[in-house]
């Protein structure tokens, strides 16, 4: 197993982490719109979500479902044809920001590195506290966005720096 239990990270820095992820996934979320809507529902080859819309719902679709898990929140369903437009996938993705945020800000320092003694039985790997999960999601989120850009650059019409470390 990992240490990331061990590592100090504080409530503080992942809120601010979850916020800067987001902020560059706001800038790819610009320049999504300002392509033409049939492109983000065009099939790039060689992805396994093959469609900018279907990555942006993925991102927002995951991190609901972790910390729903982490948090004890029931099962959502999530259906592509509920999501038809980049303006709706941006509406879920608010909502799910603003559901994390008020998660980090429930749980202390402490309970952000307690590693849970029961999982849901739909968890994914070993138990894990709720900072790693959150960290996760951060990395998965980077993951998609580097495939977004990829696939942007393909569709012919590349994507700007989204980089955590810029100006």
């Amino acid at each position: 197993m990992r240490d990331i239990e061990t590592m100090p990270f504080s409530r503080e820095g992942l809120e601010m982490l979850h916020t800067w992820v987001h902020e560059s996934l706001d800038i790819l979320t610009g320049h999504l719109d300002k392509m033409p809507p049939e492109l983000l529902t065009q099939t790039v080859d060689g992805f396994g979500t093959n469609t900018l819309l279907r990555q942006m719902l993925h991102v927002v679709q995951v991190e609901w479902e972790w910390m729903a898990r982490v948090r004890g929140r029931p099962p959502r369903t999530w259906h592509l044809k509920d999501f038809p437009t980049l303006l709706s996938v941006v509406a879920a993705r608010r909502e799910v920001v603003e559901l994390t945020r008020a998660d980090l800000a429930a749980l202390s320092n402490e309970a952000l590195h307690e590693v849970p003694t029961h999982v849901p039985d739909d968890w994914i790997g070993p138990p894990r506290a709720p900072a790693f999960i959150v960290l996760h999601l951060m990395t998965h989120h980077c993951h998609h966005k580097g495939q977004m850009a990829a696939m942007c650059r393909l569709l012919g019409h590349p994507a700007p720096d989204t980089d955590l470390q810029r100006e």
